[in-house]
């Protein structure tokens, strides 16, 4: 086998932090086009991640760096459970193995990650071409005979003195960085549904800065909007959420003021085109 990159994990921390930035930019739902970039290390360009597979580790690396899970784009299937599957109560959950082959060397890679505690990054899929970088992951179980791994979510950090040894993470531990995952999760994927039907376009301004747009509830929601069924106002009775820019939203005391149910954005672009 062979030893460690110097400065494995100065690399991965390079990594998160600039995956951090990202996150911060564009509110934990980052474009494949920015993680395509990579990251600055001591004068080298280093990726993230891979499109041609999820189990990742760059040239400059001996070990993998990154995993990642994707949302297929629509009229493709799903090739890999993960792409669907939620998580356990025990804060852990699965991922499978390239190609379902234990003897595969990328599925080797994260029997190494497995066996040295190596915290890796984790893109999970929100959208097609969007993800929530997530740091650190690390691989628990490595079961050959189910052609999958466990992994866990460790407490976020960008610095060597914050990461928490993965035999440390004892439960609750686990089931709270889960939780905490599936709200950043949650939040990010309705904010891209919300930006997707109103094109990036502030409702009330017009302003077309999806970087600068959120999605804001304009009345308290009594219950959650299911993902991937959102629509202009016009075409959903009832809801409460409009993509606003923070001045906008500011201006608008939440729960004391409801849109009507038909109301249109008053951008021409957005009131002829279809969603």
């Amino acid at each position: 086998m062979s030893t460690r990159t110097p400065n494995d994990l100065e690399m991965r921390l390079a990594a998160t932090r600039m995956l951090a930035r990202l996150s911060h930019i564009y509110r934990d739902a980052v474009p494949w086009r920015e993680i395509d970039k990579g990251f600055a290390f001591r004068g080298n360009r280093i990726r993230f991640a891979s499109r041609a597979g999820g189990i990742f580790k760059p040239v400059q690396m001996d070990r993998v760096l990154s995993i990642s899970t994707v949302v297929p784009r629509p009229g493709r299937g799903v090739q890999y459970a993960d792409q669907v599957a939620g998580g356990g109560k025990d804060g852990m959950w699965f991922y499978d193995m390239r190609d379902r082959n234990p003897a595969h060397h990328q599925n080797q890679w994260l029997k190494t990650a497995r066996g040295e505690g190596l915290p890796l990054i984790y893109l999970r899929g929100l959208a097609p071409a969007v993800y929530l970088p997530l740091f650190p992951v690390y691989v628990t179980d490595w079961d050959a005979n189910a052609d999958r791994v466990r992994v866990i979510l460790g407490l976020e950090c960008t610095t060597r003195n914050d990461l928490v040894a993965p035999d440390l993470m004892v439960d609750p531990l686990p089931r709270y960085t889960y939780r905490h995952m599936q709200a950043r999760m949650h939040v990010a994927r309705f904010r891209v549904d919300v930006l997707k039907a109103y094109r990036g376009t502030c409702a009330l301004s017009g302003l077309a800065q999806p970087q600068l747009v959120d999605a804001v509830s304009i009345a308290p929601m009594r219950r959650p909007v299911k993902p991937l069924t959102l629509r202009r106002a016009s075409a959903c009775p009832g809801s409460t959420m409009r993509p606003l820019t923070p001045i906008c939203s500011a201006s608008i005391p939440t729960g004391a003021y409801m849109f009507p149910d038909n109301w249109i954005p008053a951008r021409p672009g957005i009131r002829s085109s279809a969603v």
